[in-house]
């Protein structure tokens, strides 16, 4: 898989050399309004010369994990107006690039992997997502959120590159958070062939779908053949799948986790179970979404004390964090064990976990989890998922 700088940067190269051929080759004798063409011409291809060195510049291995703000998309998929106009050439490009080979290719858009999980690349419109409204986790930061009303979550990377450990957490944190509220998952990037790979490999293994990453890598290529991972994007899954083996990180697939019900209501209220809810001193950990809301929110919910109305006796700690960006309106997430009790957003809990998502009109993203510090018993210690 060729990376996304050195394409550019040849791109790039090749309309400073035009530039220069048509300043130095291109003389028009005739009326000011040939001259006033050139001059336009050259001024173009100078500026798309530009652009094209400061993608190539932001999309190295140098500074690719923070230079994304430069398209000027938001987590909630919209690129600002600015990126559209001085960005413009690169936009056009890639716009042009894509309509190509679609048109060129006999890939289709999307394969199902398995059974509520989906890799694609980017869809022109919500038409062309699956028939049964998956949730939609986006991997680019260079193409715009398509209109649709599903459940999204952005994670802004360069074409090639690879996520930050905490970008990997979250987007894993909602697909599987989706898929145990019996949501089937869209996992996309530009082409579908690398980044949505790693994220959804990553996301099978926290699932349980896969045993190993190369298992996960092998069921990809065997439904969608041009998925491949480059040496970057294969370090960092590997990378992760260490970390997460060494205890580092300890998010436990929520289908055998929790059960979540939820309604919306402005203040929602969730009922949810855990296996083997208040028998012995297991925490669990929950993921929380927030659906439509109207500001960017960051909510924590910290299970210590008081009562609940879960009849079980966990023992545990449990400190949540979910992030809600979007706008339109209202919805609460709650949290409730048999030795603490939760006064965030009115939820109530019943069991180890309740969790509760809200919806409300407008455009929406969805909020995930942020980090989540779990502890056993009383003691002090915990591990920290980002």
């Amino acid at each position: 898989m060729a990376h996304l700088s050195p394409i550019v940067f040849t791109c790039a190269t090749v309309a400073a050399a035009m530039t220069l051929l048509v300043a130095r080759k291109w003389q028009p004798s005739g009326p000011g309004a040939a001259r006033d063409v050139r001059g336009l011409l050259v001024l173009a291809l100078a500026y798309s010369t530009g652009v094209g060195y400061l993608v190539s510049a932001a999309a190295s291995d140098l500074l690719a994990r923070k230079s994304t703000a430069l398209m000027g998309k938001n987590l909630g998929g919209t690129i600002h107006p600015l990126s559209w106009l001085l960005m413009a050439p690169y936009h056009l490009g890639l716009r042009l690039k894509l309509g190509v080979q679609r048109l060129i290719s006999a890939e289709p858009l999307y394969n199902r992997v398995l059974p509520g999980w989906y890799i694609g690349g980017w869809p022109w419109s919500a038409g062309e997502l699956p028939s049964d409204s998956p949730s939609v986790l986006d991997c680019t930061c260079e193409l715009p959120r398509t209109a649709h009303r599903h459940r999204y979550c952005c994670l802004p990377i360069w074409d090639t590159q690879v996520p930050t450990t905490p970008q990997l957490e979250r987007g894993v944190a909602f697909a599987v958070a989706e898929r145990a509220l019996g949501k089937s998952v869209y996992v996309h990037c530009a082409h579908g062939h690398g980044r949505s790979a790693l994220l959804l490999i990553a996301c099978l293994l926290e699932a349980g779908q896969v045993s190993s990453w190369e298992e996960g890598l092998a069921l990809l290529q065997s439904v969608r053949p041009k998925v491949k991972l480059n040496s970057r994007q294969r370090l960092a899954l590997e990378s992760w799948v260490q970390r997460r083996r060494g205890g580092l990180l300890q998010m436990q697939p929520l289908g055998h986790a929790a059960h979540v019900h939820s309604h919306a209501a402005g203040h929602g209220h969730g009922h949810g179970t855990a296996a083997g809810a208040g028998a012995g001193d297991a925490a669990v950990v929950a993921v929380a979404t927030a659906v439509e809301r109207p500001a960017s929110a960051v909510h924590r919910s910290a299970l210590s004390g008081g009562s609940s109305s879960g009849g079980g006796n966990s023992g545990g700690v449990l400190h949540l964090v979910a992030e809600a960006v979007g706008a339109g309106g209202g919805g609460a997430v709650g949290g409730g064990g048999g030795g603490g009790h939760s006064p965030l957003a009115n939820g109530h809990g019943h069991g180890a976990v309740a969790a509760g998502t809200g919806m409300g009109s407008g455009a929406s993203s969805l909020g995930v989890m942020a980090d989540v510090t779990l502890t056993g018993g009383d003691g002090p210690g915990g591990k920290k998922l980002s």
